[in-house]
Parts: C-alpha cells; structure tokens; sequence
C-alpha cells in the first residue's frame, strides 16, 4: 500500500525550457542522483526539498543511471555510444572515466565488476566488463523467440544467491529475469495496455514497475518474482503524464519511501514520494 508522503519540486540548473528526467537512484545519503535528458546533466537532488545539491554537464544525453562500488555511479550515453563513469562521494560530482560500447547504449545495471547494457540497435541485452569487453548478449530465448525490442530499463539484485537481472521491455510488455551470465531464467508478461517503464528492487523478492502511456493515468505494479504476481498501487489523482518512455521510480530501503517522477501535460516537473507498508 502506498501512502503519499510529498511531493518534490525539482530545483534543476537549465538553458532549455524544463527538464526531463530519464532515471533517478538513491544514494548512500538517501539523496536523489538523477539523469536529466534535456539539460544534459546529472544532478543531485536533496529528496526532501528538492534542492540542487551538485550539478554536473555531460557530452551527451544521458539515458540510464546505475550505482557503482566506492562511491561512483554510471550513466548511459546512448547518442556517444558510451557509459561515463561519475565520482559521488559526499554526494558531490565528478566526471571519472569514460567506456566506448560502440552501441546505442540504454539500459544499465551492474553487476560484478560488469555493466549488464541494453543496446537499442542489436535489441539484446550485453554484458560488458566495467574496461569496456563485450563479454557475452542474448536477444532470444532457448526457442528462437525475440525477447527485446526496446530494453530499456535493467536492475540487477544480489538478494538471494544467484543473483539475478531484470530487464523490462516497453516493446514485448515483458519483465525478463536473467542469470549474471545472461541465461534466460523466466519471463513475466505485464499486463495492458500501458507498457512497463521504469523498474527496481525493493527487497523480499519485489520489483517496483512503473507502467506508462501517453495521457493516461500511470501506475505502479509491485512484481513479486516468486510467485510471478502483481499488485497494483494507486499512485492518487492528478498524476497524468505526457508519453514518457522509461519513466523511472526509485526506492530507498532505509527509509521505506518510494519516489515517482512525474512528467505533466500541465505545470512544473515533480518527484511525488510515498511510503510503502
């Protein structure tokens, strides 16, 4: 059950008209790093008022954010066909190192001192040690089927052993669990007609989807991976947005509080929080 907490007016440095918000993750601090498109920059953002609290430009539109050990982080550049590499400590940014993938680059996760990648073009999901070798991909299942079409959000989780990697696919209306070596496990079909966006873990088994439309109502399916159930979450009135595809949501544990962005056909750009019990 979600309860809504407030609602967090982005305070983002911008040349353009707006922003527009691709992903967002919890820091260590229970901060909000996010990934704003528009501006070309990545902020971060204080979760309880919105405040900017460091800034940083990039060379291209990032897409996908992902946290990294020792206090990085790492964003998917799909219009320069790399992942940039961002130091993160004390919640100030700094740009590190740069990882050529030679591919449209928009889903990202990490695992093991590998990043798990979405390349549009291939429509497959990758693994790529974090200096940049393809190590392996999958695009189809043990059938031959077509598993992606558009991969473009992945979370990884090491909750229980092995760990897994979820990818959703806003073209199949899939959810699709894959092994750290990229073996296909299972796949979790999401129901209609809007497609799922944004997805990450929140323990016991869960997944947080964020389903997505164009001017329609979103919602918020919680995915238990055990049973292969889904629960849907009234994220309350007034929550219609324009088309967003990947429209991202991000959970902090510490705090139990589930963060939305929203994207509105009218008024400023907001990240509505809610707790869940």
């Amino acid at each position: 059950m979600l309860s809504e907490k407030m609602r967090v007016e982005l305070q983002v440095p911008t040349d353009v008209a707006g922003s527009w918000v691709q992903d967002m993750v919890v820091l260590p601090s229970c901060n909000l790093l996010i990934a704003d498109m528009i501006n070309m920059s990545v902020n971060v953002i204080d979760a309880h008022t919105g405040r900017l609290i460091s800034h940083v430009q990039l060379p291209g539109q990032p897409k996908k954010l992902c946290l990294l050990p020792g206090n990085r982080a790492a964003v998917s550049l799909p219009d320069k066909k790399m992942i940039q590499t961002i130091d993160v400590s004390a919640d100030q940014l700094k740009l590190q190192d740069s990882v050529n993938v030679n591919e449209k680059c928009r889903g990202l996760a990490y695992l093991n001192n590998n990043f798990i990648v979405g390349l549009e073009d291939k429509q497959c999901v990758a693994s790529i040690h974090i200096k940049g070798q393809l190590l392996k991909s999958v695009s189809k299942d043990n059938t031959g089927k077509q598993l992606f079409i558009f991969p473009n959000n992945i979370c990884a989780t090491k909750e229980k052993s092995p760990s897994s990697i979820y990818v959703s696919d806003s073209g199949t209306y899939t959810i699709t669990r894959l092994s750290e070596e990229l073996d296909v496990l299972q796949t979790f079909k999401v129901p209609g007609p809007l497609w799922p966006g944004g997805l990450t873990t929140a323990g016991g088994g869960q997944l947080l989807v964020r389903q997505c439309g164009f001017n329609v109502d979103n919602r918020l399916l919680v995915l238990d991976t055990s049973t292969g159930e889904y629960t849907e979450l009234s994220l309350g009135l007034g929550t219609r947005t324009v088309l967003c595809y990947g429209a991202c949501v991000a959970f902090c544990p510490r705090l139990g509080r589930v963060y939305v962005y929203m994207k509105r056909l009218n008024g400023n750009d907001h990240i509505q929080v809610y707790e869940i019990s």
